[in-house]
């Protein structure tokens, strides 16, 4: 046993596989509560319009139409992705998908159609509870939740459409990073082309990324947020405490969650974003010091106690593989392992998105409060 493996045994760093069932996560701070009064109907949403179906009380829900409902995406390969299905629906390398019995892709498509409908007790007495499901590609609808009556359901095209418009107010040169959509959870990610800032020390540039956020089971609120990537490598760094957004609840309190998302707008056309990419910036270039075995004990134990052992074992392993020396080798192990989960084959989740926060946030907390450790020349 090496001086890493014993390192590794005493930190409880295993190796050991991890399901994505039983995959332990950093804790989601944005649950949202559920609802249980209201009216009872079906609402069915799709990528199009507004609500358009409402149906009393005494409709057989198992019965329901869905109305108006947009073409759904061209089913891709009924035996697997090949390399023209990669080049031409690239979103799919980031998605969630399965397969059936006949090897068929079943895929959730991030702007399809959503049905909201009440539920019925077998003794034909509607419940509080509504379920909500989305189309998916093969034309059958897939539960994504279980939610109250009031219960307000964005969906994603919306939300989408309300965010382009944002971009291009702010005059910025916006591309495309990644989409993500498991069919309950939805972030999709764009970055700018300029309006960087210079990380000196490490000798790199950060640039903005906008992430637009949204979810069908509460999981996480709808809105976008303001976060930063890396040009060398283009690694997203989510950074809840140097980062900003807007986000609204799934409640009908959030009725006019359009006019209120514009008007967040303004916090990408002002001074405000730039002072927070110089803040981000001054925060990376701290990094750029010495970190070794016992540095490393601390900013476990000390900084990010709750992220899963294996996620912090691929971590080290992405380090000392690039031979890392710096704290700031350490940073760009984390958000590679997380963001570039579909490079190395593995499904990209929702906990890869909130981890990579609670992993930036710890390292620039570490690099703060470890001021004392002398700088590289």
């Amino acid at each position: 046993m090496n001086d890493l493996q014993r390192w590794m045994e005493k930190n409880n760093v295993n190796v050991n596989p991890i399901t994505e069932d039983n995959d332990p996560v950093v804790p989601n701070l944005h649950k949202e509560s559920i609802v249980q009064s209201g009216q009872p109907h079906i609402t069915t949403y799709d990528n199009n319009t507004e609500p358009v179906e409402i149906v009393e009380p005494t409709e057989i829900v198992q019965s329901t139409k869905i109305v108006n409902n947009a073409p759904i995406a061209q089913q891709i390969g009924a035996l697997g992705l090949n390399d023209s299905e990669i080049k031409s629906h690239p979103e799919m390398v980031n998605c969630h998908y399965k397969r059936n019995a006949k090897r068929e892709i079943i895929r959730p498509n991030a702007f399809t159609t959503v049905v909201m409908e009440q539920l019925k007790n077998n003794d034909g007495v509607h419940s509080m509870g509504h379920n909500i499901r989305v189309m998916q590609e093969n034309g059958k609808l897939t539960e994504a939740s279980i939610v109250g009556p009031n219960y307000l359901v964005i969906i994603n095209k919306d939300l989408h459409e309300q965010c382009e418009a944002i971009r291009a107010r702010t005059g910025l040169n916006w591309v495309h990073d990644k989409l993500f959509f498991d069919g309950k959870r939805y972030r999709n990610v764009y970055r700018t082309e300029d309006s960087g800032i210079a990380l000196e020390k490490v000798g790199d540039t950060a640039h903005i990324m906008f992430t637009e956020t949204n979810s069908y089971d509460g999981s996480s609120p709808a809105g976008f947020r303001i976060d930063f990537m890396v040009l060398s490598c283009l690694n997203g760094m989510v950074s809840p405490r140097y980062g900003m957004g807007t986000n609204f609840r799934h409640s009908l309190n959030s009725i006019n969650w359009k006019e209120e998302i514009q008007r967040s707008a303004l916090m990408l056309t002002g001074q405000r974003v730039q002072d927070k990419l110089y803040g981000f910036s001054q925060a990376i270039d701290r990094l750029y010091t010495p970190i070794n075995m016992e540095n490393l004990n601390v900013f476990r134990n000390k900084y990010i106690p709750k992220l899963n052992s294996l996620r912090y074992g691929e971590i080290l392993t992405k380090f000392h593989k690039e031979e890392g020396v710096t704290a700031w080798d350490l940073c760009q192990a984390g958000t590679d392992t997380f963001w570039h989960r579909n490079k190395r084959n593995s499904v990209v989740k929702k906990a890869d998105f909130d981890n990579n926060g609670y992993f930036v946030d710890g390292m620039l907390d570490y690099g703060r409060e470890n001021l004392q450790i002398a700088q590289l020349n």
